[in-house]
């Protein structure tokens, strides 16, 4: 039984008391219940409970409580966030059945989810900064970074996101040229051209760069992925500028999901 997260409201803060929380469990199917899977997604039964935080025991569901629930968790058309445990799941619930809320008294109702095929870990995010001098004998303007892919699903290729902040800072040289590259792949490096107080998104996995001044970028190479496990980022520009990525690991949603 575990707490959990969805469209960002916590199971632990009930809008009626403070006394009270609701948790998620996975239970047995019914005898005449079939849950079919689709390339993209799998069901699973689920349970929610009502307990008092004190205690841990199963308190009965009150109308209201029934109101909420099904506003928050049933009255949705489409994937909404479902975080448990550090993992995050595009989830969809369901009602299990015409019945599902008979043993609201007794503090639960029984409902399926929907899922879609991978979990997600939280979003990971690092920094760098380049510059144009020579810090303790190290050159500023070219900068080494390891990430550690941990995803576990076999062939997956990840984009992460980038954010570059050509912002002049005094004392530095502004930056005209960013150099990004992962040496851990075969020419995987990209080139892009940087206007002063400008800051650039880049998502590869939807072939999107944006700037804040709103001009055409002139990018040269590939958009950078990350393989499964070591990733070995070389950053370089031409003078002053900030570099921010994030990305997503992934995960076989079998070895991830876990109520218990």
């Amino acid at each position: 039984m575990k707490d959990f997260k969805y469209k960002g409201f916590s199971s632990k803060e009930l809008y009626s008391t403070v006394r009270d929380k609701f948790m998620i469990e996975e239970r047995e199917l019914y005898e005449d219940e079939n849950l079919t899977s689709g390339r993209t997604y799998i069901y699973k039964p689920i349970r929610i409970k009502k307990l008092n935080k004190i205690t841990n025991k199963t308190v009965a569901f009150k109308k209201l409580d029934l109101d909420y629930l099904n506003s928050w968790l049933l009255n949705n058309k489409d994937y909404e966030v479902l975080e448990i445990d550090g993992y995050i799941y595009k989830a969809l619930f369901f009602p299990a059945n015409d019945l599902y809320i008979k043993d609201a008294d007794k503090g639960y109702i029984d409902l399926k989810v929907r899922i879609y095929k991978n979990a997600f870990s939280s979003i990971l995010a690092c920094g760098k900064v380049l510059t144009d001098r020579i810090i303790d004998g190290i050159y500023g303007s070219e900068k080494l970074l390891d990430i550690n892919n941990k995803s576990n699903i076999e062939g997956l290729i990840i984009y992460p996101n980038f954010i570059i902040s050509n912002i002049p800072k005094r004392g530095y040289k502004s930056a005209t040229t960013i150099e990004i590259e992962n040496t851990s792949i075969i020419n995987n490096k990209l080139n892009i051209n940087l206007s002063e107080n400008e800051r650039i998104y880049i998502n590869g996995k939807n072939n999107y760069i944006e700037s804040n001044k709103d001009r055409e970028i002139r990018k040269t190479g590939e958009y950078i992925k990350f393989k499964q496990n070591l990733n070995k980022i070389k950053l370089k520009s031409d003078g002053y500028c900030e570099i921010n990525i994030s990305y997503q690991q992934e995960f076989n949603i079998e070895g991830a999901w876990n109520l218990e």
